[in-house]
């Protein structure tokens, strides 16, 4: 084990499980928890019919930085116990979803983000959607304005409040949600976008790619969820499809191979209940696939509304 520590922050125990190397227990903790998070994608691709071998092998060929188009912002210790709120009422409400989110794994520590909008030109931001009881998180008071090092999450905030109507705003790393995202995209328009390449697909108000609700409490909560391609996190326009499906599915986008952005119109609840649904649709979906496959039960688009 010391062996495979030394050259890698995260090795597996076959029967046993993680062992995780850091500079802090909260950098362990993260590691462990991002893991965890990314084999439930895996585990929930590969039911889809997926495989990730190739995946993971292209990136060992050619780099991270070159599979992927963008860069997710890294655990920042360094900016934990930073507060430039004093409202406790706000400190507690951002708390609260935080320790939801972490205690019921729709979030692996210290990823994600979430924000409330304060003014014409100010939010607080929290550059994490998961955190422990009891555990530190920062909240930073920013400018709406554009800077050149604003980090993917960050500028896709600012982009939010400056083009909608929308008050509150999360980004989280759902990881059944993703793998539904990434599956769909993969059926409809091949197996390139899980390969990193960049496929044409299409945003037009009539045809579009959605995730599609199968219960009837879903369907009538949110009737779609707006789905797009990871490239869409670098489009900083105003035409970014992103916003039009926030607008037109009740502030909720899967981002697949990224996550899933979810708004409010005025809280950080609304924001919160959006990234919560689309995590219990995707396992739902996966459930009713898992068992057409297994025990020949009903086809899982069968149950899928037919309109956008």
């Amino acid at each position: 084990l010391p062996v495979y520590l030394k050259e890698n922050h995260l090795t597996i125990v076959r029967g046993h499980g993680p062992f995780a190397r850091g500079a802090s227990l909260e950098d362990c903790l993260y590691r462990l928890t991002t893991l965890e998070h990314s084999a439930i994608l895996a585990l929930h691709l590969r039911r889809r019919g997926y495989t990730i071998v190739d995946i993971q092998k292209k990136i060992q060929r050619i780099g991270r930085e070159k599979f992927f188009p963008v860069k997710p912002h890294l655990l920042d210790e360094s900016i934990l116990s930073r507060r430039d709120v004093d409202d406790r009422s706000m400190i507690a409400d951002f708390e609260q979803r935080l320790n939801y989110n972490f205690k019921n794994q729709i979030g692996a520590y210290g990823t994600g983000s979430m924000s409330q909008k304060v003014s014409a030109d100010e939010m607080i931001y929290c550059p994490m959607w998961a955190v422990p009881d009891g555990m530190e998180f920062p909240l930073l008071r920013l400018n709406l304005a554009f800077r050149d090092d604003d980090s993917v999450d960050l500028r896709m905030h600012k982009l939010i409040y400056g083009n909608t109507i929308q008050n509150a705003c999360m980004i989280t790393t759902n990881p059944m949600a993703v793998a539904d995202g990434m599956s769909i995209l993969a059926e409809k328009y091949g197996t390139g976008v899980l390969s990193g390449e960049k496929v044409e697909i299409p945003y037009e108000p009539e045809n579009h790619p959605v995730v599609a609700p199968i219960d009837a409490e879903a369907i009538y909560l949110n009737p779609r969820l707006g789905l797009v391609d990871i490239h869409q996190l670098n489009d900083n326009s105003p035409e970014n499809p992103i916003l039009d499906m926030l607008r037109r599915y009740k502030g909720c986008c899967v981002v697949a191979g990224y996550g899933v952005i979810s708004t409010g119109d005025t809280t950080l609840e609304q924001a919160a209940h959006n990234a919560s649904s689309a995590e219990r649709i995707a396992g739902f979906r996966s459930d009713v696939y898992i068992n057409e496959k297994i025990i020949d039960g009903p086809a899982m688009k069968s149950f899928e509304p037919v309109t956008i």
